[in-house]
Parts: C-alpha cells; structure tokens; sequence
C-alpha cells in the first residue's frame, strides 16, 4: 500500500470515532453554533430515551453489550473545539442526564466534572446547562432543559433501585459516532441539508 493511502486511510479512520458517553465527556469541548436551533426535546423523547437505555442495561446484565445512540457530526475549528453540527439534540440531554445522575443520586459519573458543551450565541442555554451541571439552582429560564432534568429526576425516583445500574452502562456502554467533516465543508449548508 503507498504512503498516500495508508494517510488517507489514517485520515478517514481519524474522521469517525466511537465514544462511550464517559468519554465523549472526558474528552474535548463541543460548541453549538448560532445556527442550530435551541434545545427541543421534550418529556416524551427525554423518556423515551431513558427507557431505551434503562431496558438495554438491564437485559445486557454484566455483558459488554453496547447500544448506539447515533451519530454526532462535528466540525474541528482551528482552537481545538468541536462545532456540533449534528447531534445536538442527544448531548444536550446526555449533559441533563448525568447532571441529575450527580446532583440527585450522588453518582460519581466517572469522574466528569465539568460540562462540555457550550453555546456560541445563547448565553442563557450555556449558564443553564452549566448552572444544572454544578447543582444550582433549577430556576432557570430555559424551560426545556428544565423539563429535562425534571423527566430524569422523577424516572428514577421511580426506578431507584436501578439507577446504578443505568448510570454505570450509560458511561460505558452507550455509544456514539463522531463524524468529523473535512475543513473545507460549507457548514450552513451541511446543516440545511442534514436537517432537510
């Protein structure tokens, strides 16, 4: 094989690549540009989420199974950071998920401290998102994060006996892609047509 196609392959490889949630937390700062939309997910994906996850936990047992939550396509700017041009949906409600996970059931959550994801042109999603991560207080104006945190509060208020068990799967075994486009990529239009 030349040396052109071993770096193509390496590139390509570099471009795709499976995280768990505990490491996709551990790793990198994701920034949601101005033109995504705002936070819409509501009580019924939030749940439906949850159970999904929760039921795959729970029939993997011990196992290694893995679940695949999607894709999170990113583009790498030039100070390291990942604009979230697809996905933002899903890590926005995994940040409200091990937020509760930390500050109502006292999990450790690997060890994640901090948030890492942050909002270009929305002040009051990003001090939400940061201030719900810390533990503050839930009077923010953000209602559908809000919401959010509310669903995973009272779905494991109901199901405290298996919160351990869904919080030690989500960090290892729930799996994401991130696809990262090439630098030369036109991004309003990239996101035009994903979300056509």
């Amino acid at each position: 094989m030349s040396n052109t196609t071993n770096q193509q392959l390496n590139s390509k490889q570099e471009e795709i690549t499976e995280l768990s949630v505990s490491e996709l937390f551990s790793e990198g700062q994701y920034i949601i540009p101005i033109y995504q939309r705002n936070y819409a997910w509501g009580e019924p994906e939030v749940e439906q989420l949850l159970q999904d996850i929760l039921d795959v936990a729970e029939q993997a047992g011990e196992g290694d199974k893995s679940y695949y939550i999607g894709s999170l396509v990113a583009y790498k700017r030039e100070d390291g950071c990942f604009e979230t041009i697809d996905g933002q949906q899903r890590h926005t409600t995994l940040s409200i998920i091990i937020s509760a996970l930390r500050n109502e059931f006292n999990l450790p959550v690997d060890n994640i401290t901090r948030s890492n994801l942050g909002f270009d042109s929305r002040p009051k999603s990003d001090e939400t998102l940061r201030t719900m991560f810390l533990g503050g207080s839930l009077d923010v104006e953000e209602k559908p994060m809000r919401v959010a945190y509310q669903v995973v509060k009272r779905f494991f208020s109901n199901e405290k006996a298996k919160v351990a068990l869904f919080a030690n799967y989500l960090l290892k075994q729930v799996k994401i892609l991130r696809v990262i486009v090439p630098h030369d990529t036109d991004l309003n239009h990239y996101f035009e047509i994903m979300n056509n």
